[in-house]
This record gives C-alpha cells, structure tokens and sequence, in this order.
C-alpha cells in the first residue's frame, strides 16, 4: 500500500538484554530544595471573652436504646399479607424451606409494625379456642410464633394474658410459647415474669408424673434462670430475689439427708408391690417417672437453671453437689453444666479435675471434659500434651498458669507421661575416672 510504512520492529534480543535491568541498578543523586516566605497582619476581629451558647441548640446523647417504631395501619392490604404469608406457611414443605422462612419472617415483620390495638384484632380473629375452620390449628400457631419471635412488649402481654394465664393452659401451645422467651436481648414485660415466677414458685408438684407437666415445669424454671441472669444489669434485686427462690428450692446438698430420704422413699417403693412383666420391680428405671426420679430431676432442673442466671452467690451453692462422692450422677452433670456459664478461672479448673477425677463415673468424666473444652478459660489439652513430649521440663509454669491450678499428679494421670528427674548436688564428683 502506497503511503504505509511498517512500524521499526523491536531489535532481536532486546527483551533478553534488559529483562534483569530494574530500578535498584540505577543510583539517584542527591537532591535539596528549600523556600521562604513572610506572614503578614492584615486584619484583627475582637472575640468576645465568653462563648455565646446558640439557643437553638439541641442537646441529647448519641447512644439510641430503640428506633423509632413505625406503625402500620391494620387495612385491607395489611390483613391480605398476613392471610397471604399464613397461606405459605401451611402449603410450602418442608418446614425448614426457604420460601416459607421468608412467609415467617414478612409474618414477624408485620407484627412489630402494628399497633397495640390492631395487634389484639390479629389475636383475637386467630388465637381462639377452640380454633375455628379447617386450618385453625396451625394458623393460631404461626401467629403465636410470629408474635413471640417479634418481641414487642404489646405482644408479650397478648401472649401471657391469653396461653399462659389461661385456666386451665394448653400443655404445647405454653411449650411453643416458652421457646421465644429464651433469646430476648431484654427483659419481658412484667406481666410474664410476675405469671412466670408465680408459675415456678407457687404450684404444687405434679402429682401424674407421666403427663407433660413435668416438663413443663422444667421449661419455666430454665427459661426463669436465664431471665434472672438477663436482669442482672437492669434490675438487679428483683434478679437477686429470684435465684434466692431458686436455692431456697434446691438446698445445698446435704448427704445424710439425701441418704435418709433415698432409704425412705425406696422402702416405700417397694411395699407398693409395682412389678413389671416379668415380675421384677421396675420403679428406678429412667423412662419409668417415679417419685426418686422426680426427685432427682427437679434438683437437676434448678441446679441448671442458676447456672442460667450466672449469680456469684450461687457458685458455692453449685459446688455443693459435685464436691460431694454419693452425689448423684444426675446432679453431677448438671452441676458441671451449671459451672459451664461461670467464665472465671476456678470454674475451668473444677471442671478439669471432674474430668480426670477417677471417683466420677464415665459419663460424668465425659460431659465435664467436653464442657471444659468450651469453656473460654480452658486450657487446650493437646497443646500442653504437645509441649510436654517436645521436652518441656518447666511444669511449674504449668502448675501456677491461672488457667490450670492443676497439681503436678493430676498432669501426668491427664497425660500419660510420666516425668523422671535426676537431681544431683554442685561440688561433688559422682564419676571417678580410674
């Protein structure tokens, strides 16, 4: 093509040539510079001696408790998404779907926008009893389950006014409502904790020990505990009241005591001529409730629940359990659960040494170790396993590290490894060269 002249290649080699010259084989010289200047007065504005304060000035602090709620009105649009998400919730399967997790969480939403009054209209068109049409069952759950997942005071007082003093309550639907009280950043209303405490203190023992009530007691007196530990900040001697209620319930255990009534209540067993099938009695066996076991699981189930409140005043309390050899196994393990919520030092420690206690039984060995493991103030064991077969001789680090408190015996059952030490004294020739 006229006019077109190809571009100078690149010269062969030259890629090759320069393809180790960098920057660090040049040398910069040395450069200075230098300025100057003058400043000069043109001007000068008097200032007052004291500030004036702008009397528009809005003071307030930076730290916001709550957002600010904002409420939708419960019309026609309102109630077509509320029976629109209780329709996804019936039809979509399985429960654990994503699809019907969002219905549930549109469904939350919803709840915490409405005002208290449209919140009573929500209630009282679906929570009735008993449930009206043919979903009325699993609507009346999702809209408890959407009001106690919502959190707002208005609807915990719903809830409590109309499952939990109802006379007599549903057994599921108090079980149901039970389980959105665990995970509240804040207190509940005062209506629930007065009905809870009530609850828990003031009722007598179920005397049917093979129906739910049981368990429902032991659902309100975990779920008490854990509330009492969340009033430790905010209302502290209503928190103190409670795991009084709690220890005066359980006692610190007393062995000759707890002998003399395991005696009592085992001779009672047997002259009530109970036998099973093959003629056995069949009174201790752990799916058959009896009194003892009763006994038993209602000690079980306060030990845990101060372990859910996390008080200092209890810890001695807890320990009264664990310490003690006929301790029973039951309360054993509770007791190192119940240690589990005390991040402190000692608490680990105790937990340790119930895990390498050869006195403990197997299983009570097992849930203390595997508690120890969590706990935030556990020592790992493979590092100190590790560090010992490298050769470390200095066990007194070990012995006096805050974590451990451990004897130098307790060490070596833990370990495995046994140490040998060879002490000789300065000065004296042990080897005689012939």
């Amino acid at each position: 093509m006229r006019g077109y002249q190809l571009p100078p290649a690149i010269p062969v080699g030259f890629g090759q040539s320069h393809m180790y010259e960098t920057d660090d084989s040049f040398e910069l010289p040395e450069m200075h510079t230098f300025s100057n200047g003058q400043m000069e007065l043109t001007n000068i504005v008097p200032m007052p001696t004291v500030p004036k304060v702008p009397g528009n000035l809005v003071k307030g602090d930076l730290y916001i408790e709550e957002y600010p709620k904002i409420n939708f009105p419960l019309d026609a649009t309102v109630q077509k998404q509320i029976t629109g998400n209780l329709t996804c919730m019936r039809e979509v399967r399985p429960h654990y779907s994503r699809k019907r997790m969002m219905c549930f969480e549109r469904l939350i939403s919803i709840m915490g926008h409405l005002k208290e009054e449209d919140v009573a209209k929500v209630a009282d068109e679906y929570i009735q009893f008993p449930p009206k049409g043919q979903n009325g069952t699993e609507d009346m759950e999702s809209i408890i389950d959407a009001l106690g997942a919502s959190g707002v005071e208005e609807a915990q007082i719903i809830l409590t006014e109309r499952i939990m003093l109802r006379n007599p309550p549903d057994p599921e639907l108090l079980k149901r409502m039970f389980s959105h009280f665990v995970n509240l950043e804040h207190p509940p209303a005062a209506i629930f904790l007065d009905a809870l405490e009530e609850f828990v203190f003031r009722t007598n023992p179920p005397a049917d020990h093979k129906s739910d009530d049981e368990d429902i007691m032991a659902m309100a007196t975990l779920l008490l505990g854990s509330l009492a530990g969340k009033l430790k900040s905010t209302h502290p001697e209503r928190s103190e009241s409670i795991v009084i209620n709690l220890e005066v319930q359980l006692q610190p255990h007393d062995p000759l005591k707890h002998r003399a009534r395991r005696s009592a209540e085992m001779a009672e067993d047997l002259k009530s001529g109970h036998k099973d099938e093959d003629g056995y009695s069949n009174h201790y066996a752990y799916s058959n409730k009896s009194y003892i076991n009763h006994h038993e699981q209602r000690k079980s189930t306060l030990l845990l629940s101060l372990g859910n409140a996390g008080l200092d005043r209890s810890y001695d309390h807890i320990l009264s359990y664990i310490n003690t050899t006929d301790s029973p196994q039951l309360l054993k393990r509770s007791g190192a659960s119940a240690l589990a919520n005390y991040n402190h030092e000692h608490a680990a420690s105790m937990l340790l040494r119930m895990a390498i206690d050869e006195s403990h039984e197997d299983h009570v060995r097992y849930d203390a170790l595997l508690e120890y493991r969590k706990h935030p103030k556990a020592v790992p064991i493979n590092d100190l396993h590790y560090h010992l077969i490298r050769g470390l001789t200095n066990v007194t680090g070990l012995e006096t590290n805050d974590r451990s408190r451990l004897k130098r015996s307790f060490l070596d059952d833990l370990l495995n490894f046994k140490f040998d030490f060879t002490l000789k004294l300065p000065g004296i020739e042990w080897k005689k060269q012939i």
